[in-house]
């Protein structure tokens, strides 16, 4: 009796079990990780480029409080190392955004894992951090251009994209409200 171990003998679609299991991951697992993924997953992923200008998250603190005095500044219950936005809104409290202690990358980033996933919390830039305190009205964008300036280089059209919005005089109108 002849026994064949190579299965690539035995003239059949079977193979071995290594390189069935990677062509099944190939073939079915990666497209469904494809729907985790953003659209513009494998540039935020890249941290050399995503580093932008460095920032102190004192800096950001003294710049923000500057254009909004109105802005608290809190150390996050949950996430010990960083810090918060804050606005008083009915005699409340609210979250308007966080941001990590000690040095702050220009541009959101990600960390992945093996299966090319985001492993954990993104990475917040200093600008993703003015996006949101512009969205909640809390800053004019005339504001940020003035202090933070606009992008430039190869993470400009995401920038630009986000404040699209902001740029034209119609939103200020509401942002007008927020301030006073």
């Amino acid at each position: 009796m002849l026994i064949l171990n190579d299965s690539r003998l035995l003239g059949n679609d079977f193979l071995p079990a290594q390189e069935a299991n990677a062509r099944f991951r190939q073939e079915k697992i990666e497209p469904m990780h494809d729907r985790y993924r953003l659209d513009d997953h494998n540039d935020l992923k890249d941290l050399f480029k995503r580093a932008g200008q460095w920032m102190h998250s004192s800096e950001l603190i003294y710049r923000v409080q500057k254009l909004n005095p109105r802005v608290y500044v809190q150390q996050q219950i949950n996430y010990p190392d960083q810090w918060g936005f804050y606005a008083e809104v009915q005699s409340r409290l609210t979250y308007l955004s966080g941001f990590q202690k000690g040095w702050l990358r220009e541009y959101t980033a990600i960390l992945v894992d093996e299966r090319n996933l985001m492993a954990g919390d993104e990475l917040r830039g200093w600008r993703a951090v003015l996006l949101k305190l512009l969205g909640k009205g809390i800053l004019r964008w005339e504001q940020v251009y003035k202090t933070f300036g606009d992008c430039e280089g190869v993470n400009a059209y995401r920038w630009r994209q986000h404040t699209r919005i902001f740029r034209e005089d119609a939103s200020n109108q509401v942002i007008d409200r927020n301030l006073e």
